[in-house]
């Protein structure tokens, strides 16, 4: 559906071999590593400059009164294609998701509220009755990150959804601090160089 609808040639057998980096749909589901990086030459993909977290209940099934809530993050360069994704969803909830193919509605997208509690939180974005953008949202900094005064002095990770972390080339069984945060810093490492620009951190990669 992302494809359809952002795809100029509409080729459906053409990923990237016409536009290049210049193709969204390459960038976003694909992230080929361009040529000359510095880091992840071996690999062919970099991490996906997006992270798409679904309604975590357990519920089988949902009512026409239910609203889910659909968490969606785009970081660095996929921030300006939000529209595509807004659309996509739409598209989707019209076409029908699911077994019994379902279908839905975006009532609204609202901006995350900022860490440090700013002003605009909850900002609405995009309005689903009028099918037209109203907002703007509100892009997280690292620096907004560390200025939050309500840092806590304990933190607790749960994890609700499998985790799949390599550790010494091996699939680790257990997760220390010191695993679990290097693969943290990792994966910001390379976010940061492939889609926000900054320069290779080669130590936490």
């Amino acid at each position: 559906m992302f494809k359809s609808i952002v795809c100029p040639t509409h080729d459906l057998d053409c990923i990237h071999q016409r536009l290049g980096q210049c193709c969204v749909y390459s960038e976003v589901f694909e992230t080929p590593v361009p040529p000359g990086s510095e880091v992840m030459r071996k690999y062919p993909y970099a991490p996906h400059p997006f992270v798409l977290t679904p309604p975590l209940d357990k519920r089988a099934a949902l009512t026409a009164e239910d609203e889910p809530c659909l968490e969606l993050v785009l970081v660095g360069k996929a921030v300006p294609w939000l529209a595509y994704f807004i659309c996509t969803i739409e598209e989707l909830g019209r076409w029908g998701i699911g077994r019994r193919r379902s279908r839905y509605r975006v009532d609204r997208v609202t901006s995350q509220p900022q860490p440090n509690g700013g002003a605009g939180d909850g900002t609405v974005v995009y309005d689903g009755v009028q099918r037209k953008v109203v907002g703007t949202p509100h892009i997280i900094q690292g620096s907004d990150l560390a200025a939050d005064p309500q840092q806590p002095p304990a933190l607790t990770i749960r994890f609700l959804t499998p985790a799949r972390i390599i550790s010494e080339g091996e699939l680790a069984s257990q997760l220390p601090f010191v695993t679990l945060f290097r693969t943290l810093l990792r994966r910001v490492a390379l976010l940061a160089y492939f889609h926000c620009g900054q320069p290779a951190d080669v130590e936490a990669m």
